[in-house]
């Protein structure tokens, strides 16, 4: 996937409604098992030190071969209401950008809202974002 620079500020706000209790959701954000289920599926190579200044990093290869992923540090876990971290491709020596996740009861489902403050192609950033809470709605979906 190509992520082309530019220094356009965007702010991408998404909204989804998972069918699932806020504990469980955020733990999907945070543990790697589960990581892999809704970002990239089988292949998918995910760390995370979650704590306050830890790293995390989730990459997977195309089908072309190549690697595609994206790393960053941890700057706030209030689990399980906000999980805010800074965002970078892989590959991008530049600052990245920052992605808040903040998690809201919804009556034993979640409201997830994800603010992500980009510079980087807002069409392509919203739709591997959408793709991801897709693929997590349908996973716990099952599950209910």
């Amino acid at each position: 996937m190509s992520n082309p620079k530019s220094t356009e500020r965007v702010i991408l706000r998404m909204r989804r409604i998972i069918p699932a209790p806020r504990e469980a959701v955020f733990k999907a954000w945070t543990d790697p098992d589960l990581i892999r289920k809704w970002w990239c599926g089988p292949g998918c190579a995910v760390n995370s030190d979650l704590r306050s200044g830890g790293a995390y990093g989730w990459s997977h290869k195309d089908k072309d071969g190549s690697s595609n992923g994206v790393f960053g540090t941890y700057l706030e876990i209030d689990s399980p209401r906000k999980l805010v971290f800074t965002f970078n491709w892989e590959g991008d020596d530049g600052p990245g950008t920052t992605a808040t996740v903040e998690f809201f009861d919804a009556g034993g489902k979640t409201e997830i809202v994800l603010t992500h403050d980009i510079t980087e192609n807002a069409n392509a950033c919203e739709e591997g974002w959408g793709g991801c809470l897709d693929r997590m709605e349908q996973i716990f979906a099952q599950t209910v």
